[in-house]
């Protein structure tokens, strides 16, 4: 699945640099196609690194949240616990 996703998104940003260059005409053939593929294999080396990035975010948001829910109960937990206090 991830090949096909890097795949997508790799030949799709090479679609789109070749059709602005087929627009503005503002390099020459062989070079547009050889930045188009620089391009393409750098999308596809780094699209994992944001994509892990992203996700580690995630997990990390997931990850205080699920804490502050403990916390909340292990408070509750230790009001109804407690021993009354004696004078």
């Amino acid at each position: 699945m991830r090949r096909l996703i890097a795949g997508s998104i790799t030949g799709l940003v090479t679609f789109l640099f070749l059709v602005a260059w087929h627009l503005t005409a503002f390099m020459p053939p062989v070079q547009a196609y050889a930045v188009a593929g620089l391009v393409a294999a750098a999308g596809a080396m780094f699209w994992p690194l944001v994509v892990g990035l992203l996700f580690a975010g995630r997990a990390r948001a997931r990850r205080r949240e699920i804490q502050r829910a403990v916390d909340r109960q292990l408070a509750g937990q230790a009001e109804h616990e407690a021993p009354p206090k004696q004078d």
